[in-house]
């Protein structure tokens, strides 16, 4: 072969060789893997999936939030992912929270009024902290003459809307009634005042008798309490006549009391006729013994 041929021969050896590796290097460019990489927040604030060339390591994003909770890392299954290790798949990576301690809940307390319905003690709100899922640890307050009804705690909202209603019931007390020795009953609720009829007593041989009131004044139910009734009493005046046979007027006294000795007149007389003498055989009455 001449100097000619060889020379050209070579520039065409060099011209496939260059046109072999441009080959080459256009083939590996498309030949470039990628995988994705989810990020499944549960719950928290969207995180955009991402895509990283194979055996690179993926960019870790911007930490999501979630109201009530902290974050506390990416994982796959139970084991935390680490930014530094290469991506060889498709990945979701789902994030893991950890619930705040300090979430608030509102506690509102709730008082029985007279007419039994509840109304509010809107200066004894409280506003409270808990674990965010977790029941609330609401107190009962103390009220004198009321008793909390069994608490509903109630879970523990993230957004801390959560609100426990605390009820208090008026308590109720005995009033006893002590009228002529006889007892009677009745129970009031804390708060409200006692009433009763002016009560009677039946008179007797010797007196009659005035309600005059109470042994004590009546006042608004704190407790139990007992009332006797008092009465004023006046003697009974009986009133005593004597009479003649044919109903003349021989004495009268109005003021005679029970149990007093009467007066009695001398002995009547009546004056003999032509068939009868009249001997006189004392007093007599068919209602009273002389």
């Amino acid at each position: 072969m001449n100097k000619g041929k060889r020379v050209t021969l070579c520039v065409l050896l060099v011209v496939l060789a260059l046109a072999t590796c441009c080959f080459a290097v256009a083939c590996g460019k498309t030949e470039t893997i990628k995988y994705s990489v989810t990020f499944d927040t549960d719950g928290g604030t969207a995180v955009p999936a991402i895509e990283v060339e194979k055996d690179k390591q993926a960019e870790k994003p911007q930490d999501p939030t979630k109201i009530g909770y902290g974050f506390a890392g990416w994982f796959v299954g139970d084991t935390e992912f680490s930014f530094e290790q290469k991506i060889t798949e498709d990945l979701t990576l789902k994030a893991k929270w950890t619930a705040n301690t300090d979430t608030a809940y509102t506690v509102k307390h709730f008082k029985e009024s007279l007419d039994g319905s509840f109304e509010e003690v809107t200066a004894d709100t409280e506003l409270l902290t808990g674990t965010t899922g977790a029941l609330t640890a609401a107190v009962a307050k103390t009220y004198t003459g009321f008793t909390a009804e069994e608490i509903a705690q109630v879970t523990i909202a993230a957004d801390g809307s959560a609100v426990v209603e605390i009820k208090y019931d008026r308590n109720s007390y005995t009033v006893t009634w002590i009228i002529d020795g006889e007892s009677s009953l009745e129970e009031y609720k804390f708060g409200t005042t006692p009433t009763h009829a002016d009560p009677e007593k039946t008179s007797d041989a010797t007196y009659t008798y005035t309600f005059a009131g109470w042994d004590k004044e009546i006042v608004t139910v704190t407790e139990n309490a007992t009332y006797t009734a008092t009465f004023d009493s006046e003697y009974i005046n009986y009133t005593v006549t004597f009479k003649a046979e044919d109903g003349t007027v021989i004495s009268t006294k109005e003021d005679y009391h029970y149990g007093d000795t009467i007066e009695v007149p001398a002995a009547q007389e009546k004056a003999e006729n032509e068939t009868y003498t009249y001997t006189f055989n004392g007093w007599h009455n068919p209602e009273t013994v002389v």
